[in-house]
């Protein structure tokens, strides 16, 4: 299966496996329940986005990328 060249791309920054696996997870969309919270959190920081903190909500946001992305820990 051949993806998108930009997941291609991003998957070549990441130096070990969990990493690239974390990314085609992300990307299929098929085991969203599966992703450790941390390990989102880290790859978005990787990917240099800017992240505030609301309570339980991690806010993070990139310039040039119009929408924000807001997650919680499972069970909040």
């Amino acid at each position: 299966m051949r993806w998108a060249g930009s997941i291609e791309g991003i998957c070549r920054k990441f130096k070990n496996e969990k990493n690239q696996k974390l990314i085609f997870s992300i990307h299929s969309g098929s085991s969203d329940r599966n992703i450790l919270f941390d390990d989102l959190i880290t790859l978005l920081l990787y990917l240099n986005f800017n992240s505030r903190i609301k309570g339980n909500h991690h806010i993070f946001f990139k310039e040039g990328i119009d929408e924000i992305i807001n997650i919680q820990p499972d069970g909040n």
